[in-house]
């Protein structure tokens, strides 16, 4: 992953990969950086944002994990995994009432995909 790194370093899936590797051997705080350099490159990448998120809270940072989640909803408010996974964070951090409007939230734009996957409403 270094190599890669260094031979392409606005590659974002090299920093993600990097990333996750980082998280799978307990080095937190080294995939939080590289996430965060991965982030320099490609501001706008809810995906990119989406796995960061997520591995915040997997570590139990909630509160990152929860303000990260709203930065992606903020880039693309139709992305229905976000609502959800903020809405587990609200969960662990002792919120029922934003997780349960935020999951409706998750439940409605689940739906309009679903539409728009289907074809039934397509724009």
């Amino acid at each position: 992953f270094l190599i890669a790194k260094t031979i392409d370093s606005s590659y974002l899936n090299t920093f993600v990969d990097l990333a996750i590797a980082y998280e799978h051997v307990h080095n937190e705080e080294a995939a939080i950086r590289t996430f965060q350099e991965a982030l320099r490159y490609d501001p706008l990448n809810t995906d990119v944002h989406n796995v960061y998120c997520s591995m915040q809270g997997n570590i139990g940072r909630f509160e990152e994990a929860a303000a990260c989640f709203e930065d992606v909803l903020r880039i693309d408010p139709h992305f229905a995994g976000a609502y959800r996974d903020l809405q587990r964070c609200y969960l662990f951090l002792r919120r029922p009432r934003k997780a349960a409007l935020v999951g409706i939230r998750a439940i409605w734009h689940s739906d309009v995909l679903k539409k728009r996957w289907e074809g039934k409403d397509r724009r």
